[in-house]
């Protein structure tokens, strides 16, 4: 069995993977340097005509000067892209060989101008080629006005018109066809100055939408329809929940069952063959308590080091109060297990503190301002060391020295 395992996991999982490995990097390969950028670009719902009314035109004719839209331009390669230009043909959809005109784009604006005032209150930039970053998209309301190869191209606008939107990648390369969409007219303004507002809807996006009531499900209401419905749905329901439910419930209960008693046999046999032994044997008399210092052999250490800094304090207050002012005289008092340092404005108490402790602190204030802990420290290899907590390893001498050296100066204010 387990050379089965190892074969397979050698042979053809390994392989398995290698092979998922080799067609996810040739994908990565043909798309980011061999298939080429190919933008995804959609129309939105909204399309805008501006127009000027010439005298000589009969009545619904215009000069059609510039038509606006929004594109939706998305690159969903891992690659960059760009796009030199873009160009719309308009004519009319419901008429034998049409008239047509070609517009090129000029302007990017700042929004799509549904109204009259929103041309007036609209900021526009030159149209300039788009840099596409890989996997990105951008949503651009596009002035095509640069009307070629004619002079004016004159429109009908009650009549129905087609838009055929095409993009060039590069300066030479081939136009590329979007689509083609049907327009129908929503408003006509015109404004104090002749300027003709004419805004269309996409037929395509119109048509689309209306395919949903193609397919749509018959509306349900939360009420019951009558006395009979409510206890024939209480009764299915209650049935499918016995059937298809409650085994899965009585399952899981069943194993729960088995697990609670199992834990009960282990707490019965622990019980009944180990606790009771030993209630039985020892319940018979009173249990001694015994309560131990701790570190009690560190004791006479612990003495001995303080009787050091007791000696060593003595013989340094000794040669500093010799040449010292009278107001500057250190006095010792010393205890069984203290001894305190006193000049007019600070004394510093030093006493033994548990069994492996020293500790100092200053005796003016509630929140004493020169406290240090030196500590009794042992290795596993029963080298013994003692420790200044903040400082680390040092001598007793070293320590009477620190403590002095802090003592003298903080006792002059």
């Amino acid at each position: 069995m387990n050379h089965l395992l190892k074969l397979l996991g050698e042979t053809w999982f390994g392989n398995f993977l290698g092979l998922v490995g080799g067609v996810l990097g040739i994908w990565s390969f043909i798309d980011l340097y061999i298939l080429k950028f190919k933008p995804r670009v959609v129309l939105g719902n909204k399309v805008v005509f501006l127009a000027k009314k010439q005298n000589w035109q009969p009545k619904n004719n215009l000069s059609l000067s510039s038509i606006i839209l929004s594109l939706d331009i998305g690159n969903h390669r891992n690659k960059y892209g760009y796009i030199h230009d873009f160009a719309v043909r308009i004519f009319q959809s419901n008429a034998l060989n049409p008239d047509h005109a070609m517009y090129f784009i000029t302007n990017i604006l700042e929004k799509l101008p549904l109204t009259i005032n929103d041309l007036k209150s609209n900021n526009n930039i030159q149209y300039t080629p788009l840099n596409m970053l890989p996997k990105t998209s951008r949503i651009l309301n596009l002035e095509y006005s640069d009307l070629r190869n004619r002079s004016n191209m004159t429109i009908d606008y009650e009549q129905e018109f087609a838009l055929e939107i095409y993009y060039q990648k590069w300066p030479n390369s081939k136009w590329q066809h979007i689509g083609k969409y049907s327009l129908y007219l929503q408003n006509a303004l015109i404004d104090d100055v002749g300027t003709s507002h004419l805004l269309y809807s996409v037929l395509d996006w119109n048509v689309s939408r209306d395919k949903i009531f193609e397919k749509l499900l018959s509306t349900r209401s939360c009420l019951y329809s009558g006395l009979s419905q409510k206890y024939l749905l209480r009764f299915f329901n209650l049935w499918k929940i016995k059937i298809f439910v409650m085994p899965f419930i009585q399952l899981k209960d069943v194993i729960l069952c088995i697990f609670i008693s199992i834990i009960k046999s282990i707490a019965w046999v622990y019980d009944s063959c180990i606790r009771s032994i030993i209630i039985r044997i020892k319940g018979v008399r009173l249990q001694d308590i015994n309560i131990s210092e701790a570190n009690r052999d560190k004791k006479q250490e612990t003495i001995r080091a303080f009787n050091e800094i007791c000696t060593i304090t003595e013989k340094m207050i000794n040669k500093i109060n010799t040449k010292a002012d009278k107001n500057a005289i250190i006095t010792v008092e010393k205890e069984m297990q203290s001894i305190t340092i006193t000049r007019p404005k600070l004394s510093l108490k030093i006493y033994v503190s548990g069994n492996t402790s020293i500790y100092t602190a200053d005796l003016n204030t509630l929140t004493p301002r020169l406290s240090y802990n030196l500590t009794l420290k042992q290795t596993s290899i029963g080298y013994s060391y003692w420790e200044l907590d903040g400082y680390g390893p040092l001598t007793i001498k070293s320590f009477v020295l620190r403590i002095l050296d802090a003592f003298l100066l903080h006792s002059c204010y």
